[in-house]
């Protein structure tokens, strides 16, 4: 039999169709303007899912909206501040008005300082943390969750850190404390929202390579940078979450590269 004759009878690569993970879910990413919060938003619109995208700074939203693949889910961007109690409401309303209904919510908005130890960490700086981290989180579920009850169901994601399992002085007591926090109120979540169908998943990564690296006190050299991983790598793990039939619980979920395992175990 000739090659030619071989390569006829060989099926073609895209005989099978594309099956969309998310096609047609409605989800709402905070902290969506770069980062693990850029990939996710790109993760979900990328497997069918239509996203509201939201952040601070517009410029950083709009620029996620623009890396959206084409003929998959759409990417509308929201700029509010998350620490605001009112501007959070807001915000929710707006996106549900826009998508419909909110399927999947991902809390992703985080942020830390460059003077973090105890001696240096002003009360500024550290209401800053804990307003963006832990008060944001809870004042995008607290709007959300109602949403979700009526429809009797929902998937929350919240992006935590490993620093939310053990106290890490790298971390600083005021992101530690927010992400102790927000793992406790995903464990909440799933004790008191299952009945409504809800559930939660917190997902607590170790080192990722994002921008918030330049925070440290002495940002990482590029040689410890490679064993970090990817925002892509949290995305993948989000949307496999979220891909799952609405009876399975994940409750936490921690993901690490060479530069943390010793930290994530």
């Amino acid at each position: 039999m000739s090659n030619r004759e071989d390569r006829s009878r060989s099926p073609k690569k895209d005989a099978r169709p594309t099956v969309l993970r998310m096609a047609g879910a409605k989800v709402l990413v905070t902290g969506g303007g770069s980062g693990i919060g850029r990939a996710i938003a790109l993760s979900f619109a990328a497997e069918g899912a239509d996203v509201v995208v939201c952040g601070r700074r517009e410029d950083a939203l709009k620029e996620t909206a623009s890396k959206a693949v084409p003929k998959a889910g759409k990417i509308t961007i929201l700029s509010f501040d998350q620490g605001s109690t009112e501007a959070a409401q807001k915000a929710v309303k707006d996106a549900h008005e826009s998508l419909g209904c909110i399927d999947v919510l991902v809390n992703n908005a985080g942020t830390n300082v460059p003077k973090r130890t105890l001696e240096s960490l002003s009360v500024e700086d550290w209401h800053g943390v804990i307003d963006t981290n832990l008060n944001g989180c809870f004042h995008i579920c607290h709007s959300v969750l109602p949403l979700m009850r009526a429809r009797r169901k929902g998937t929350v994601i919240n992006i935590s850190s490993i620093a939310g399992r053990r106290a890490l002085p790298l971390s600083g007591a005021a992101y530690c404390a927010s992400k102790f926090g927000m793992n406790a109120l995903g464990d909440i979540i799933n004790m008191e929202e299952a009945k409504y169908g809800i559930r939660c998943t917190t997902i607590c990564p170790g080192e990722v390579e994002t921008e918030i690296l330049e925070k440290r006190p002495v940002p990482p050299t590029a040689e410890h940078r490679a064993k970090m991983i990817k925002p892509e790598d949290v995305a993948e793990m989000a949307v496999a979450v979220a891909s799952l039939p609405q009876r399975c619980f994940v409750p936490m979920l921690t993901i690490t590269g060479a530069s943390t395992i010793d930290l994530a175990t």
